[in-house]
């Protein structure tokens, strides 16, 4: 069972804006490598309701890298992100909304080059696949 952090749509589009890219882009071949380490950084190998992790200080991802957990005001941040729902059932364990995309230090994303209709599809087919209760 995994603990994972997603990242609402707001997290999404800020993360394009901050690298200047298209949602295309991340699907690109040679963003291919960058957009699985931004995903194991989201993955937790444990199963980690909200009240555990108040008391944790960090906890290892999939990627290898420690997440920060630190309580603030009543809330509770993974790095800098806020959660901002929690406890959320999914088949494969808990997710729990954040409010920022965890970046890893080292990140470079590139690009799309040449023709992007093949992308265009596939984000299309991805997106229309999973309905609200996948992304909450």
């Amino acid at each position: 069972m995994h603990f994972s952090a997603a990242p609402n749509d707001k997290a999404f589009r800020d993360f394009l804006k901050d690298y200047d890219i298209e949602i295309e882009d991340l699907l690109c071949d040679n963003n291919e490598d960058a957009l699985e380490e931004i995903l194991r950084n989201h993955i937790v190998d444990k199963e980690l309701m909200v009240d555990g992790l108040g008391d944790m200080r960090s906890v290892e991802n999939l990627a290898g890298n420690d997440l920060r957990l630190r309580t603030r005001s009543g809330d509770i941040y993974v790095n800098d992100a806020k959660i901002v729902r929690a406890d959320l059932d999914a088949s494969n364990g808990v997710i729990h909304k954040i409010d920022k995309i965890l970046v890893p230090d080292d990140l470079e994303l590139n690009r799309c080059e040449g023709d992007r209709e093949g992308l265009d599809n596939l984000y299309k087919v991805s997106t229309s696949r999973c309905s609200k209760q996948c992304l909450y």
